[in-house]
């Protein structure tokens, strides 16, 4: 269990050897979507205690129709935006334009920005 959520410690180890071989942004991303639910729960289950902590001290009744429905779509959505804020605001200029050479590359034929003219 990771957060309250079963893993297939297989499933995840076979994603990471895919993720390794292909491209290790999969990680990255990977990790940014499990952040961002994990926070996204817990943000929804404090606005459940508030709610029930609100419901004990009312006498009104809760509304579970088409429009309760919709409301907790919509608290769901704002959960998420909310929890992806941190990585919103991370910069967003294509691969192409921030792609580096390796350090170790022997290759001194061509620059960064040459580089980045050819995979353009």
């Amino acid at each position: 269990m990771v957060h309250g959520v079963a893993v297939c410690r297989e499933k995840l180890e076979e994603f990471y050897l895919h993720a390794d071989e292909t491209n290790e942004i999969f990680r990255v991303a990977a990790q940014v979507v499990a952040i961002t639910l994990v926070e996204a729960h817990r943000l929804l289950q404090l606005q459940k205690q508030e709610s029930q902590q609100a419901d004990t001290s009312s006498t009104q009744p809760v509304d579970s129709s088409t429009q309760g429905k919709e409301q907790q779509q919509q608290q769901e959505q704002e959960a998420l935006q909310q929890a992806f804020l941190p990585f919103a605001v991370g910069h967003k200029a294509p691969w192409w334009e921030v792609v580096t050479l390796d350090e170790d590359d022997d290759d001194e034929h061509c620059s960064e920005d040459e580089l980045r003219a050819q995979v353009r």
